[in-house]
C-alpha cells in the first residue's frame, strides 16, 4: 500500500473498483469502506477471464490506479454427495 505511506498513513474512506470492458475500464464499484467484498452483477460467464483495477481515497483525496489483476470467473461447487 505505497500510497498510503505517501499520504501520511490517513485512514481510506471510499474504494473504486474498476473492470476491463474489452474497450476499456469501466466502474463497478464505488462504495464506503464498510465490507471488503464487492459483488458485481453483470454478465459474467464461468470460466472467462476478468480483468481488476481499484483504488482508494481518504482525507488526502484518491490514489493511483493500482496495476490490474486477472482473474478466473468461477462458480460455487456443488457439495460432495
Amino acid at each position: 500500500m505505497y500510497w498510503i505511506t505517501q499520504s501520511g498513513g490517513s485512514t481510506i474512506i471510499t474504494y473504486s473498483i474498476e473492470m476491463d470492458s474489452g474497450f476499456g475500464f469501466v466502474e463497478v464499484a464505488n462504495q464506503q469502506l464498510t465490507s471488503s467484498s464487492v459483488i458485481i452483477s453483470t454478465n459474467i460467464v464461468s470460466g472467462s477471464y476478468l480483468n481488476f483495477r481499484y483504488r482508494c481515497s481518504n482525507v488526502q483525496g484518491w490514489s493511483e490506479y493500482s496495476p490490474s489483476n486477472i482473474i478466473v470467473a468461477a462458480t460455487v461447487p456443488d457439495a460432495p454427495t
